[in-house]
C-alpha cells in the first residue's frame, strides 16, 4: 500500500471529533507508445530521489521532460494497450497458454510492434541514463549462469509472483525464437510449466512478448532478487500495470465531459491525482473516489460526515461517506484518540467496493477517551 499524505484536517465541535483526508503519493502516467524499458537498478544507499535496494523504472523518452530520457518508477506508470495495433484475432491453436481458440488476444510483440502500442522490454543498465552505462553497485552482483548462460557477468533475477487480472483472464510473458520456437517464461495459469523467473545481466537489453486474453486492467507483480558475495540481498517486490483495450475507471472519469483537456491531463499540477485545481483541499483522486467535482469547490454537504450514535456505555462516532464501485481503489478508515497511534477500523477494495453510502463506526467515546479522530485514506491494490 502506498503511504498516504494528509491533505487537510477539519474539526467538528463540540463532539470532539476530527477528520483527516488522505490521498496516495503515486502519480499515474499513461504510456501508450514508444520504446520503454523496465530498467532494474540497485542502490546500496538511499538518495533524495529513491530508496536503497532494488528499483524498477520505466526508462523512456518523456515529452513532459522536453524530450529527455527519464527513469520513472513503475508505480507511477500504466502501459495502455489499445485495440488498434494491440488486438489480434485468434489464440488457442497458436498460443495454447493464452486465451481460447477463436477468441482475440492483446499483444505487445517482442519485435517491431506498431507505433500505437508501447514497446516494453527490460534493461539492466541502472539509472545512469544511457544503455551500456554501468549502474551504481549493479556490477557488484554475482553472476547467475544457470539463468543467463554467462559465468562472469553480474545479474539479477526477475521473478513472477502473481497477476491481478479481469475474472478468468490469462497473462503470459514469452520469447519467440528462430523458427517460431516459443520459450514461455511467465504464466498465471495454474500448473504451468513456465519457470516464472529469468536472469537479467548487467547492461543487457531484452524484449519479450506480453500477452493478455481479455480487455481490462492487469497488475503484474514481480520480485527482484540477487546476491553479492554469495549473500542474498533484500529482494524488492514491484508491480507493472497494463490497461488493455479500456482505460481504468479513474482515467475514464478524468477524460469524460469537460473535466480535463489532454494538455491538463499531461500536467500533473492540474490533472494529476494529487493536483487540486479547484483549491478546495481535495486532490483529484479524492474528488473521484467521493463523487465530487475537481473543477468546482465542494460545499459541506458533499464532505464525509461525522456523527455520534447513541450507544451504551458511551456514544459511538460514525464516519459516513460515498463509495465508488471501482475495484482498483482501496478505501481505508483509521481512528485514534490522540493523533499518535492510528488503528485501522475498516477497509474496502475489489468486489467489496459497492457504490453507495458507507457508515463506519469507531470505538465509543468515554470520559477516559473523550476525543476521536478519523482518517480516510485511498490507495492502490498491491
Amino acid at each position: 500500500m502506498i503511504t498516504p499524505r494528509v491533505t487537510f484536517l477539519r474539526s467538528l465541535p463540540p463532539a470532539g471529533l476530527a477528520l483527516v483526508l488522505a490521498a496516495p503519493l503515486s502519480a499515474q502516467l499513461y504510456l501508450k507508445s514508444s520504446h520503454v524499458d523496465l530498467n532494474v537498478a540497485y542502490a546500496a544507499t538511499a538518495t533524495p530521489e529513491r530508496g536503497a535496494g532494488f528499483g524498477l523504472y520505466a526508462h523512456h523518452v518523456s515529452a513532459l521532460a522536453g524530450g529527455a530520457t527519464v527513469d520513472e518508477p513503475t508505480d507511477h506508470t500504466v502501459f495502455h494497450l489499445p485495440d488498434t495495433g494491440g488486438r489480434y484475432p485468434t489464440a488457442g491453436g497458436i498460443l495454447p497458454f493464452l486465451g481460447q481458440s477463436g477468441q482475440p488476444i492483446w499483444l505487445i510483440p517482442q519485435n517491431s510492434p506498431p507505433n500505437t502500442v508501447p514497446w516494453v522490454g527490460f534493461g539492466g543498465y541502472g539509472l545512469a541514463g544511457a544503455e551500456g552505462a554501468p549502474a551504481a553497485d549493479f556490477d557488484s552482483f554475482d553472476p547467475l549462469p544457470e539463468l543467463t548462460g554467462n559465468s562472469t557477468v553480474p545479474a539479477v533475477r526477475v521473478r513472477y509472483l502473481s497477476a491481478l487480472t479481469p475474472a478468468g483472464a490469462d497473462f503470459a510473458l514469452w520469447q519467440t525464437g528462430s523458427g517460431g520456437a516459443i520459450n514461455l517464461l511467465f504464466s498465471n495459469r495454474p500448473a504451468t510449466t513456465a519457470p516464472q523467473v529469468f536472469g537479467l545481466r548487467r547492461n543487457q537489453h531484452i524484449h519479450f512478448n506480453w500477452g493478455f486474453s481479455q480487455p481490462g486492467y492487469y497488475r503484474v507483480r514481480l520480485r527482484l532478487e540477487g546476491t553479492i558475495g554469495g549473500t542474498p540481498v533484500a529482494p524488492r517486490d514491484v508491480a507493472v500495470d497494463f490497461a488493455v483495450s479500456v482505460l481504468p475507471l479513474y482515467e475514464q472519469w478524468r477524460r469524460s465531459g469537460d473535466r480535463f483537456t489532454a494538455a491538463e491531463r499531461a500536467t500533473r499540477g492540474i490533472g494529476g491525482p494529487q493536483a487540486d485545481p479547484d483549491a478546495d483541499s481535495r486532490p483529484n483522486l479524492l474528488e473521484y473516489a467521493l463523487g465530487t467535482s475537481p473543477r468546482a469547490s465542494d460545499g459541506e454537504g458533499t464532505a464525509p460526515a461525522l456523527t455520534l450514535a447513541a450507544t451504551t456505555p458511551g456514544p459511538t462516532p460514525v464516519l459516513t461517506f460515498k463509495r465508488l464501485a471501482d475495484p482498483l481503489l482501496v478505501y481505508r478508515v483509521e481512528s485514534t484518540p490522540d493523533l499518535a497511534a492510528w488503528t485501522e477500523v475498516w477497509t474496502s477494495t475489489g468486489a467489496q467496493n459497492v457504490a453507495g453510502p458507507v457508515s463506519v463506526p469507531a470505538a465509543a467515546i468515554s470520559t477516559a477517551s473523550p476525543r476521536r479522530f478519523f482518517r480516510l485514506g485511498l490507495g492502490h491494490i498491491e
